[in-house]
């Protein structure tokens, strides 16, 4: 997404928008800039070809990625976008339908989306960028229409930890294929080893077992089951090709997913699950594997070296990949990408000068060299680019060969897989057959495709128009008030862990919409919506950007409600300010005391080292949850009606 066409889309025309300086003159915006919204809290430089990323909560590297593109593009300036929605994907979709999504998206999510995909993103499939990658890592990519509209990102990889000590110390081989694998596991199994578990406070004395999976959610389901079946379901072109053709409601599980059944029953033959792992939490494996020692080996990710639980062991560990067969090159990584990349369609239309560009610098996060400098040393995300290798350690030794040959397989979601897992249990005890078991399978795939399979969220009011993110938060202030009956509220904004991270869309709202704008989502224990005195000094620093105790922001920010603010985003923190004003048009007292609605998080409450910033003595929070104090709002209100009033007035000025 360009700015322009945001604007002139949800904010006000490109051409010749403009705000009134104090001289009631209309200036310009510069690029980047909106009347009613904030991008970036960065200066965007107005003499380079501005690209909006869209990323999501918990991609650690985007700072990396912004300055990697920057500087292949020295013409270019990056402005990151980060979506911290609850269900980002239904913020993707909102954004991609209203025409405001961003030029490239980074998106974890977007695989479950085909639909979504093939209409509003761009097909890469002729772009001779996408032969840099491991072709299993294509096959959760791939279209019913043949298209590739978002690649892999890295991955983290799943395969079986295993504890080096305890093999070591009994002198057990690391196995090489499946069958020492399995034999393996029976020495185990029978050597008699006893421990003392414990698990949710709970001590007993338990025989070590050798593999100890969790199979009680569908991801762990899939990233165990799926690579020891994909040679016989989803390896090759004609798998491939029924698999799109299965997620479009054509054909049936029958007839084609029967080795599936036959390789759960062998795993289960073997002794490589057992039925009762269907029982335990997957929080339970790391306990087992580090703390217990009741287990030898667990299902898990290439980023558990990086755990406590591990760190902190004096046990060492490694990683294997899966072994489904004897032959040579029967070994395979499972790979959970940290997201889908892919270009918008509507910012590649713009021009072929645009398109170009962005195809160029897709091509250059997809080359070997951008991945490595991005990944190849990281050790925890592996490229799905070919010749990009981890960094190699003790811990990941064991499945190097495995990736630089290219045995990726890419997480992908069937739409029967609950269904089949739910189920898996009855069809190995025989309870329910083969056949009933797959057809149940279809019949949950129809279920997927009609949208009959979940309950959908419950509907607690409407919205007339789409808002920005800074309209959403000055709503959402609007409500702290009306709740708390306070004068004036602070609301984050783009903090991912608390505040606002999303925007509102006209329709319906959901419980989806209130899970997604919930400024309290993340809160502990003794912590919520709340209201206390604050002195104007304070409500100052909050909106200027800093405070003693969580230092200054460079991508989160305040909104005020209560008071009329005029804000210059592309100040350094401290110097964002520019006036705040009480309703009556009076300046705010730094002296003053005001009756404030927020979030009791860290920085409104006295923590555990006894520092506190802010922190009221007649502090209240406020009981109940953020959804049924937004529902009884919606109510009261009849929905939301009109756009919050613009109370903040945004000025795009800097220092330089």
């Amino acid at each position: 997404m360009r700015m322009e066409k945001t604007v002139s889309l949800i904010f006000a025309a490109a051409a010749g928008a403009a705000i009134m300086s104090g001289c009631g003159q209309a200036a310009a915006l510069p690029q980047g800039a909106a009347e009613n919204e904030i991008l970036t809290l960065d200066p965007v430089d107005g003499s380079k070809e501005m690209v909006t990323i869209h990323f999501e909560y918990g991609l650690d590297i985007a700072h990396e990625i912004e300055s990697g593109i920057e500087e292949q593009f020295p013409d270019v300036d990056v402005v990151m976008i980060h979506d911290g929605a609850s269900d980002s994907l239904s913020l993707l979709e909102g954004n991609l339908k209203s025409g405001t999504e961003c030029d490239i998206i980074l998106s974890r999510g977007i695989y479950t989306k085909g639909d979504l995909a093939r209409e509003y993103m761009l097909d890469l499939s002729g772009e001779e960028f996408v032969n840099n990658f491991y072709l299993t890592s294509l096959d959760a990519c791939v279209q019913s229409d043949g298209g590739l509209y978002y690649l892999p990102g890295p991955a983290n990889m799943y395969g079986i930890i295993y504890d080096k000590t305890v093999m070591e110390e009994n002198g057990w081989k690391v196995p090489s294929n499946y069958s020492e694998f399995v034999s393996l596991l029976h020495t185990i199994d029978n050597s008699g080893l006893t421990v003392t578990e414990e698990l949710d406070g709970e001590k007993k004395e338990v025989p070590v077992r050798a593999f100890r999976p969790s199979l009680k959610f569908t991801d762990s389901f899939r990233s165990l089951f799926y690579p020891f079946a994909y040679e016989a379901v989803f390896a090759g072109k004609e798998n491939l090709e029924w698999l799109t053709a299965y997620q479009q409601g054509e054909g049936s599980m029958t007839g084609h997913m029967e080795p599936f059944a036959d390789t759960l029953k062998k795993l289960l033959d073997d002794g490589v699950i057992r039925l009762d792992d269907w029982d335990y939490m997957p929080r339970y494996r790391l306990p087992m594997l580090c703390s217990s020692h009741s287990a030898v080996m667990i299902c898990g990710p290439l980023n558990t070296f990086a755990n406590e639980s591990v760190i902190n062991s004096d046990h060492e560990y490694a990683i294997l990949p899966f072994f489904t067969g004897d032959n040579e090159g029967s070994d395979y990584l499972y790979a959970l990408p940290a997201y889908f990349m892919g270009i918008n369609k509507s910012s590649a239309e713009e021009s072929d000068e645009r398109r170009q560009l962005l195809l160029d610098i897709m091509e250059f996060i997809c080359s070997p060299e951008a991945q490595t400098k991005l990944y190849g040393e990281a050790n925890v995300l592996v490229s799905n680019i070919k010749g990009v290798a981890p960094g190699e350690n003790s811990f990941n030794e064991g499945i190097q060969k495995t990736i630089s040959e290219g045995r990726i397989i890419t997480d992908f979601y069937i739409y029967a897989e609950a269904q089949l897992n739910d189920t898996a249990r009855d069809m190995l005890t025989g309870s329910i057959t083969v056949d009933k078991w797959l057809k149940d399978g279809d019949a949950a795939r129809d279920k997927w495709l009609d949208g009959t399979l979940f309950t959908p969220p419950a509907v607690l009011g409407s919205c007339e128009e789409d808002l920005t993110r800074l309209e959403t938060a000055l709503l959402t202030g609007q409500i702290y008030r009306d709740m708390t009956g306070a004068d004036i509220a602070l609301v984050y904004v783009n903090k991912g862990d608390q505040g606002v991270n999303c925007r509102m869309f006209a329709g319906d709202v959901t419980a989806t919409t209130a899970n997604n704008i919930d400024p309290c989502r993340t809160s502990a224990e003794g912590e919520g919506l709340a209201s206390g005195t604050l002195t104007g000094q304070q409500i100052i620093d909050c909106l200027n950007g800093m405070s003693t105790r969580l230092g200054h922001s460079d991508r989160w920010y305040f909104v005020a409600s209560g008071l009329n603010v005029e804000f210059a985003p592309w100040m350094p923190a401290g110097e964002r300010l520019v006036s705040c004003r009480l309703p009556d048009g009076t300046e705010l007292d730094p002296d003053g005391t005001y009756h404030t609605a927020f979030i009791s998080d860290k920085l409104f409450r006295i923590s555990e080292d006894g520092i506190s910033a802010f922190c009221p003595e007649d502090m209240q929070i406020m009981e109940g949850k953020w959804i049924d104090i937004f529902s009884q709002w919606l109510n009261e209100h009849g929905g939301v009606v009109t756009r919050p009033e613009q109370t903040t007035v945004l000025n795009w000025k800097t220092n330089t």
